[in-house]
């Protein structure tokens, strides 16, 4: 059985700027700086992209609240940028959900951490469902 692998060339050079990020800083910055940077490289790369992007949570077709995630990429990836010493499933989960109220095929949560950055792929459980 053959995986499909979700906007490979893209992801691909994402995680070149993920890994380049880390090796000039490593860790030990605020998840908000990591942000900066990332933004300041995807603007170098002309690599379209919405910061804090708002994801609405509706109810019978009104909206009631937001998630803001923080970044869309080229309206097909979601980034999730983590700062911290340990990842947890609350994480994954807060993913998830992103992809689910969006409709977003991909999302990359992304861990700056004291030995190396994390890249986790995560698909939206709902696109094998009728």
């Amino acid at each position: 059985m053959q995986t499909h692998f979700y906007f490979e060339d893209l992801s691909y050079v994402l995680n070149g700027l993920f890994y380049q990020i880390y090796k000039q800083l490593g860790y030990g910055l605020r998840e908000a700086s990591y942000c900066q940077l990332l933004e300041s490289l995807l603007k170098q790369k002309t690599i379209n992209y919405v910061k804090e992007s708002k994801i609405p949570l509706q109810l019978y077709g009104r909206e009631i609240t937001y998630r803001k995630i923080d970044f869309l990429i080229e309206d097909c990836i979601i980034i999730e940028i983590k700062a911290s010493s340990l990842i947890s499933q609350k994480h994954f989960y807060q993913v998830k959900e992103y992809l689910k109220l969006s409709g977003i095929k991909l999302g990359l949560l992304v861990h700056f951490n004291q030995k190396n950055v994390n890249i986790y792929r995560i698909i939206n459980p709902n696109l094998n469902k009728p």
